[in-house]
């Protein structure tokens, strides 16, 4: 069944669906790091208010991954 798909692609449009399938895959194994990064950088933040302690956020200059 899903080779049927890729039956009569021309290469721009299979090289575009191979792009979209990787950048699903890497969507959906960055997803769950995402969300725990989220959660815990929201209880750091409310943590900090409460005591009453700076906020210091500085911008990262680069991705770590890159």
């Amino acid at each position: 069944k899903e080779e049927i798909d890729w039956i009569g692609l021309l290469p721009d449009d299979a090289l575009e669906k191979l792009e979209k399938e990787e950048d699903e895959k890497y969507e959906l194994s960055v997803r769950p790091w995402k969300e725990l990064f989220r959660e815990s950088l929201i209880a750091e933040l409310s943590r900090r208010q409460r005591n009453n302690e700076p906020i210091d956020i500085t911008p990262v200059a680069t991705k770590p991954y890159a």
